[in-house]
């Protein structure tokens, strides 16, 4: 297949652990998108919020649909080959005129990963500016297991306010500007943060995590749900990873287009008891016509 990446990019991103920008989705697709967020707020009168930021593909179908978009994927399967796992997607959303910030951090520090090969793919539905609270990243720091701390914040957007403690070097940090509908490629170790949004405009950004399938969580017994992308026929993916009946549905042959599947685990089930969940199904929620365009319970 083409490559997406140009030589400089590829080239780029190895040594300096990031590459953008990258042109990913028309003014129009971005302002149809965004419209969509904030139509979804509108309706539960309030924007997204706690669990509604993280994984929000399996809330909303249109960011169901954009995970799985081959101008994201082809990037990205430049970095990590055809087959391509979608870990997670999050919203990283600043209202205007507010002092929420992201300290300086490397994502693979608390994610419980065995692998630095995950690669987030970071789209820009609306200017991401340095007046608007950009990323900054430091360059190669990739290469690197830089010291952190936890320090509580309430302003501070990271949960436990993981921070960094030595090894930054400001004066060579890179603003990440993007314009709406570009996006950014950045690896998992890579050193990066983000200042307030001191525009007049919203700072919406979607980070979707992107992993090969061979690679694993050290929280995999857990029970969150996971999600595939495939370009590449993988029917045993999910069969090789995990042991005959704990999957509450049948593993289904991955075509060449995109696809996700999702693998719920019953939270009172083992994943080596080789019994599927007991759980009852909950009944499917209807939508009335006048609803935005969430996934519903049940579906």
């Amino acid at each position: 297949m083409l490559r997406k990446l140009t030589e400089l990019q590829l080239h780029g991103y190895r040594r300096d652990g990031f590459c953008f920008p990258i042109s990913a989705f028309s003014s129009a697709e971005v302002a149809d998108r965004r419209g969509q967020l904030e139509a979804f707020e509108a309706h539960q009168g309030h924007p997204l919020q706690g669990t509604q930021r993280i994984k929000t593909s399996l809330l909303l179908r249109w960011v169901d649909r954009l995970i799985r978009d081959p101008r994201v994927l082809d990037p990205v399967e430049d970095l990590i080959g055809p087959n391509i796992l979608c870990w997670g997607v999050h919203f990283w959303v600043k209202e205007p005129g507010t002092a929420e910030y992201v300290s300086w951090h490397q994502d693979l520090e608390y994610w419980g990963l065995d692998s630095a090969d995950l690669v987030t793919a970071w789209v820009a539905l609306s200017p991401a500016t340095i007046e608007s609270g950009c990323m900054r990243m430091q360059p190669v720091s990739h290469t690197v297991h830089l010291p952190h701390k936890e320090a509580y914040d309430q302003a501070n957007m990271l949960s436990r306010g993981q921070t960094i403690t030595e090894g930054i070097n400001e004066a060579k940090a890179v603003a990440i500007v993007l314009h709406p509908g570009e996006m950014s490629l950045h690896n998992v170790r890579i050193a990066h943060s983000s200042g307030p949004n001191c525009s007049g405009d919203r700072r919406i950004g979607i980070a979707i995590r992107y992993m090969p399938p061979r690679r694993a969580s050290s929280w995999l017994s857990g029970t969150a749900p996971l999600s595939c992308v495939a370009k590449t026929a993988m029917a045993t993916l999910f069969a090789n990873r995990f042991p005959a009946g704990t999957l509450t549905r049948p593993v289904l042959p991955f075509t060449k287009k995109p696809w996700r599947t999702c693998c719920p685990f019953s939270t009172k089930t083992p994943l080596d008891s080789g019994r599927p969940s007991s759980k009852r199904p909950r009944p499917e929620v209807r939508r009335e016509s006048n609803t935005p365009d969430c996934v519903g319970e049940g579906r």
